[in-house]
């Protein structure tokens, strides 16, 4: 069986489609027999569903998870296990255990903490994020500044014109993130 986590840092990614890598877990007889580390593809609309139909993923384990993204998954023959927060090898652990146990779609709870009246609209002076296919919390952090992996700390100059996310942390192997 081959199970995909959706990424962030060594933790999953609180929502699938907004992910940097995925890790993948070859498990046979309850033991891991391979993990491999894949970044994600560009977004779009498909592209994650196909993507680990592509790599022979049978079963997803997720934080949040839109409802597009679960129909194509179901359509793909892909299971999921969604509402699981927490560091991947933990998750994996407990899910080997027979110990992991989905809960509700984290994205749709939090949908209602952001967008308190229903309609769409979130707190007033809560525009839409900025920054890019991932959010962040400003428009551009510019060409000085620092990238830093989220694994061991390690922090390097920033390239101007090359995003840290795409930078593998020269200690690690982690892709970094911008500080």
């Amino acid at each position: 069986m081959k199970v995909a986590i959706p990424l962030e840092g060594d933790k999953i990614s609180f929502h699938f489609g907004r992910c940097y890598q995925f890790a993948f877990f070859e498990i046979e007889n309850n033991k891991v027999l391979n993990k491999e580390i894949v970044d994600a593809p560009p977004h779009q609309e498909g592209v994650f569903p196909q993507f680990l139909k592509d790599k022979g993923v049978e079963l997803v384990i997720v934080s949040g998870i839109g409802r597009k993204a679960l129909e194509i998954l179901s359509q793909l023959n892909i299971k999921v296990i969604q509402g699981i927060e927490g560091k991947v090898e933990e998750t994996i652990k407990k899910f080997l255990e027979g110990e992991l146990k989905g809960e509700r779609n984290l994205c749709e709870e939090r949908k209602e903490e952001m967008m308190p009246w229903g309609d769409g609209r979130g707190p007033r002076g809560q525009g839409a994020p900025r920054g890019g296919r991932f959010g962040g919390n400003r428009p551009g952090a510019g060409p000085q500044g620092f990238c830093v992996c989220p694994n061991c700390g390690t922090k390097i100059a920033h390239q101007r014109g090359i995003p840290c996310y795409t930078v593998s942390c020269p200690k690690c192997g982690m892709k970094m993130v911008r500080a």
